[in-house]
């Protein structure tokens, strides 16, 4: 049961917290959209998540470029450039006053217009922030994660255009992890209509055998920033990678695998239903060259 003393913090951090919407820093509160909103109705929004790590905002104009990108694959512009947002982001990280925090920078079509096509409709676009625990729990020292097969495929690739980080794309993200966590896992390990694994709910997935990195093909998933950035890192590390297709049994006869993404980071994977992993020197490695990468640890 939740005290009142925690139910109290909660509801004062809420009160104190503010939004960047359209241009100005507002009291949450009052950041508010209408119910007709184009993009609450049809899953047009399209969003990121960027980590801050003391004080440093990792990667904020890749996130920002590509959450352009990603309103541009759906059919609209935003009225800001990658320097205005990365800015509104760093204005609003300060006047928070937050160390080591999570952003959500959030677009979406406007409430002008409620035919599909969204036509006549204005783009809006927030940012928040807030302090940012482990995202599975656990321990921060060795954190792992339990997957199980995930009940929804991902679209094709020819069904919507999966390089935008559109909202829409979640619905089958949120009822995998549900299905998850209601068996005792952490997360889902989710295929696409052929078989192949393409990706965790919000991670990119990587096996290690012998020694060498083994990661699907970006067709079916977003080609996460810390995807790109840890095969960069393998890179630098000598250690082979490969692009490929994945099936369950290359995941089963695995040495080692792991997830990839700006909330996760490197986090190592100990089991995919029955199939019970070690955490290796692969993994160890790049998820500590990715902590230096970030600023986590020193060099």
């Amino acid at each position: 049961m939740t005290s009142s003393k925690n139910l109290a913090g909660s509801e004062r951090a809420a009160a104190e917290a503010l939004i960047w919407l359209d241009g100005r820093v507002v009291a949450a509160a009052e950041a508010t959209v209408p119910v007709l909103t184009h993009s609450l109705h049809y899953g047009s929004a399209v969003f990121e998540g960027i980590r801050v790590y003391d004080g440093r905002i990792f990667e904020n104009e890749a996130h920002m470029q590509r959450l352009l990108q990603s309103a541009r694959l759906l059919g609209y512009e935003l009225p800001y450039t990658v320097g205005d947002l990365c800015g509104a982001a760093e204005r609003l990280l300060a006047e928070m006053g937050l160390r080591d925090a999570y952003i959500r920078p959030l677009a979406w079509r406007g409430s002008e217009d409620i035919d599909i096509t969204g036509a006549n409709t204005q783009p809006r676009v927030m940012i928040a922030a807030w302090a940012w625990p482990n995202y599975y729990g656990g321990s921060d020292a060795e954190p792992s994660v339990r997957l199980t097969r995930a009940p929804w495929v991902r679209p094709a690739p020819d069904m919507i255009p999966l390089q935008s980080k559109a909202s829409g794309h979640y619905v089958a993200a949120t009822l995998n992890r549900q299905y998850a966590k209601q068996k005792g896992f952490s997360d889902c390990i989710v295929l696409d209509a052929q078989g192949r694994v393409v990706e965790a709910t919000v991670a990119n997935i990587f096996l290690v055998k012998r020694g060498r990195l083994v990661t699907p093909k970006p067709d079916g998933c977003l080609d996460g920033i810390t995807r790109q950035r840890v095969l960069a890192l393998a890179r630098e590390a000598g250690i082979e990678a490969e692009v490929t297709d994945i099936y369950l049994d290359d995941v089963a006869n695995a040495d080692e695998v792991f997830l990839t993404g700006t909330a996760v980071e490197v986090m190592p994977v100990v089991q995919v239903d029955e199939h019970a992993f070690a955490i290796g020197p692969v993994t160890r490695t790049l998820r500590a060259a990715y902590d230096v990468l970030t600023g986590k640890r020193p060099a």
